[in-house]
């Protein structure tokens, strides 16, 4: 049975913009042979960031949700059923492709992740360096997550749309702060994609301690990521970095 996709806009989208999303989830539900489909997907497309961000914040506030992300697209099951959500604004300063690559991954998400259990994580008791362990907890679970559906795409071959999300995060790793232990699990999530493409990012988009830290959290990655629970994997994940951190004399900056 084919995907129900429940589109929705929100602002003033550009209709082509919203037929040409839902050809692209459709076409892609139908295709995927490794895992099952979801039945029913939600998806909501607005006209800005700040709309989006603001729907989500109510959203968040109801059911109750501790930490939210701010992404160009994002999928969440919080309701129990997946819903993808996507931000036209960003979209449309992007090429088609990677617009595309953003929409097959979360896709992906709604097809692994697309019930509430996903996004319910105990609280491991490992010893976290600084700062929240929920934050960590939440980025170690993307990070985890992420690379399931890293496997998903390349099972179903969609090759070239995880070499476009790869180069789109990509971006995001001159960013990172490796001195701090969190920049480290969000390290480990932009290494996803990856991770599964079995190489590591161009060197010029790494910098200081993320380049010289990038392959063994590469590996940390792929050690919390072999076929178990999740809260074994993001227990797992948190371990590696911490001991990674402590090694290396790694704390928070401040």
């Amino acid at each position: 049975m084919p995907t129900r996709i429940n589109l929705e806009t929100v602002g003033a989208v550009p209709q082509q913009f919203a037929e040409k999303v839902e050809l692209t989830l459709s076409e892609f539900y139908s295709s995927i042979s490794s895992a099952k489909p979801p039945s029913i997907v939600d998806v909501y497309i607005y006209n800005s960031r700040d709309r989006m961000l603001a729907a989500l914040e109510r959203e968040a506030i109801r059911v109750g949700v501790a930490v939210i992300a701010d992404y160009v697209v994002m999928h969440e099951a919080w309701r129990g059923w997946p819903r993808i959500h996507i931000d036209y604004g960003r979209c449309s300063l992007l090429p088609w492709n990677m617009v595309r690559a953003l929409l097959l991954h979360e896709a992906g998400h709604s097809v692994l992740h697309g019930n509430l259990l996903a996004y319910v994580v105990s609280l491991p008791r490992t010893e976290w360096p600084a700062g929240s362990i929920v934050e960590a907890a939440y980025v170690a679970s993307t990070a985890v997550k992420d690379l399931e559906v890293a496997r998903l795409l390349l099972a179903n071959g969609f090759l070239e749309e995880l070499e476009n999300y790869a180069k789109y995060v990509s971006g995001s790793l001159a960013e990172l702060d490796c001195r701090d232990p969190l920049g480290l699990l969000e390290l480990a999530k932009l290494l996803a994609p990856y991770a599964v493409l079995e190489r590591l990012p161009p060197d010029n988009v790494l910098r200081g301690e993320c380049r010289a830290y990038a392959d063994v959290v590469l590996k940390a990655l792929i050690e919390a990521g072999r076929p178990k629970d999740l809260d074994s994997a993001v227990a797992t994940l948190l371990r590696l970095i911490a001991s990674l951190a402590a090694s290396n004399k790694i704390y928070r900056s401040e």
